[in-house]
């Protein structure tokens, strides 16, 4: 059942590029918590990296609204990025079909090593882009595009990872961005971490950072 739910869930985690981030945010705690369901995680911010806030923190607010199938754990910008255009940034995502649904990394890995063969999930890789754009147009109230290939890329002791390469075309802008994800689990529940970065950038180069991170997220433990 997990299965269909992973399926279903985790084909919009980190495919949206409805906003790039605006300004940079300012210095964060070195850890930062969240939540899945009733489990609760601890993690240091990614070096460089900090928590948004003012126009960064709408920013974020509003790609997390844009995606309908997933929670945004967290969203991490480059703490000395004053661009407007930021391209660099994290992002933590949950399916929300499956935040109270208990799974160990031994079970998740090897399921999704089956579903990456499914054929029926690749082609539904392809076609997350439509469903993007329309999500986009629908929350932010201006007509978007999302379009580019999104595929597996290959599963180690941490990770399920998808890579690939996103365009945006909306608002005035039209930029693509390289992204990596890791499906992962901690604990007893799943997550994905994101990584964005300039299209120039191989996405698989991405993946090591994704599961650096990864790595370094702990279940706090509770009385």
């Amino acid at each position: 059942m997990i299965r269909s739910k992973c399926r279903s869930g985790l084909l919009l985690a980190g495919l949206l590029v409805a906003l790039p981030g605006v300004a940079a945010a300012q210095d964060a705690s070195e850890m930062v918590r969240f939540n899945i369901g009733s489990v609760q995680y601890e993690m240091p911010l990614p070096a460089g990296y900090c928590l948004p806030t003012g126009t960064a923190a709408n920013s974020a607010s509003l790609m997390a609204a844009v995606d309908k199938q997933n929670l945004t754990l967290q969203t991490f910008y480059p703490c000395d990025n004053n661009s407007a255009d930021s391209t660099e940034y994290f992002l933590i995502k949950v399916p929300r079909t499956v935040v109270m649904v208990p799974i160990t990394r031994a079970q998740l890995l090897p399921m999704m090593e089956q579903t990456f063969q499914d054929p029926a999930f690749l082609a539904s890789l392809q076609s997350v882009g439509e469903e993007v754009s329309a999500d986009i147009t629908e929350v932010a109230n201006q007509e978007a595009s999302v379009t580019g290939t999104i595929e597996p890329s290959g599963i180690d002791d941490r990770c399920a990872y998808l890579t690939g390469k996103l365009r945006f075309v909306g608002a005035g802008k039209d930029y693509t961005l390289s992204n990596a994800g890791c499906m992962t689990a901690t604990g007893s529940r799943m997550f994905t971490i994101y990584r964005y970065a300039d299209e120039n950038q191989n996405p698989a180069s991405l993946k090591p950072i994704v599961k650096a991170v990864a790595e370094t997220i702990r279940v706090v433990e509770t009385d």
